[in-house]
């Protein structure tokens, strides 16, 4: 949290890394190392965001307060997969 006067402006850790070549692949691809999204929705009473990716065989669950949040997340846990 950084203070600006009076006001609190919240900084959050997952926002969206341009230079991030996993975005890139995902947006250009549609897929991230055969991962594919199958299901996605918001909840808008808990303001988060939850993502489904499956590859057939493995179905891999996140959530976060953004998209780009649960996709981070979504993308360290194939990672993991693969290790």
């Amino acid at each position: 949290m950084i203070s600006h006067g009076s006001r609190f402006v919240i900084e959050y850790p997952f926002a969206m890394n341009n230079t991030d070549p996993r975005f890139n692949e995902y947006y250009s691809k549609g897929n991230y190392r055969n991962f594919r999204k199958i299901r996605g929705y918001k909840n808008k009473l808990a303001l988060t965001t939850h993502l489904v990716f499956s590859n057939g065989v493995k179905q891999i669950y996140a959530s976060g307060l953004f998209e780009e949040e649960a996709l981070a997340k979504i993308f360290d846990k194939v990672d993991r997969f693969y290790r």
